[in-house]
């Protein structure tokens, strides 16, 4: 019952309120950043803003880009065969949006792809730890492309969420140009348990994002006070990382970044 409720809300106007009630029921975390993270999106999103959802897996995301900014063109990057299937049936009639059953990673090309079948949600490109030791893994083979080559780097993007369990730095780096041209909003997940995994650390991301591209990085659990607090410096945003203080961030440019706190 509950899950039905979920997904009949899921991307309406009541999705929201109804996170939050969630959130504080369940303390749960995840939700409740669930929760700062649509209220971002309903605070950046303008009508004709262009947005991309990097494991867009079920599409709750991907439902609020088109309904909050129904005149931009959106793409959804989604790996999982029945799950991209499933967003194209949803989503295949509307013009403006695009979903590309592949993973996003630095290199165009195939990679084994490890399917958490018990909980499809903790699925990538590499094995990483997971809260129960008997999940259920099948290694699938997956097309990777780079977010540069898989739209057009010229045209434009207002907002990225990212949430591919640990392989961030692969995603950034194949957007380079798309980052470094638009600076877009950039909502992700990076923490221990899954960046890890992947040989990378949180000084690559932080370099890449605040050196290469000239944004700002923050909690997500920050808003809405970013106007009023100074961006994480590389060794706070390593801390947040290894301290396990946080999970959830967002990149911003400074001009985007004191609209936010307003």
């Amino acid at each position: 019952m509950l899950n039905l409720l979920k997904r009949q809300l899921s991307g309406t106007a009541l999705d929201y309120p109804a996170r939050w009630v969630h959130a504080y029921l369940t303390a749960h975390t995840g939700a409740l950043y669930d929760v700062y993270a649509l209220e971002l999106i309903r605070r950046c999103l303008r009508a004709d803003s262009a947005c991309v959802d990097v494991g867009s897996h079920k599409g709750s995301f991907l439902r609020h880009f088109a309904r909050l900014a129904p005149q931009g063109s959106h793409y959804a990057f989604e790996p999982i065969p029945h799950l991209a299937r499933q967003l194209r049936q949803e989503f295949g009639g509307r013009p403006r949006i695009t979903v590309v059953a592949a993973a996003l990673g630095s290199q165009d090309g195939d990679a084994t792809f490890q399917h958490v079948v018990t909980n499809p949600a903790y699925s990538g490109l590499r094995r990483r730890s997971y809260a129960k030791r008997d999940e259920r893994i099948e290694e699938i083979k997956v097309q990777v492309v780079r977010l540069d080559s898989a739209r057009d780097p010229h045209a434009r993007v207002d907002l990225i969420k990212i949430d591919v369990e640990g392989g961030e730095l692969g995603v950034l780096e194949g957007g380079l140009e798309t980052l470094r041209r638009w600076q877009p909003l950039v909502i992700f997940e990076h923490g221990l348990g899954g960046a890890d995994h992947y040989g990378t650390t949180p000084m690559q991301v932080h370099q890449l994002l605040a050196g290469a591209c000239g944004l700002e990085v923050f909690p997500l659990k920050g808003w809405p006070r970013y106007a009023e607090t100074q961006p994480l410096s590389q060794d706070a945003f390593c801390a947040h990382f290894y301290e396990a203080r946080d999970f959830y961030f967002i990149a911003a440019s400074p001009s985007l970044r004191a609209t936010l706190g307003r």
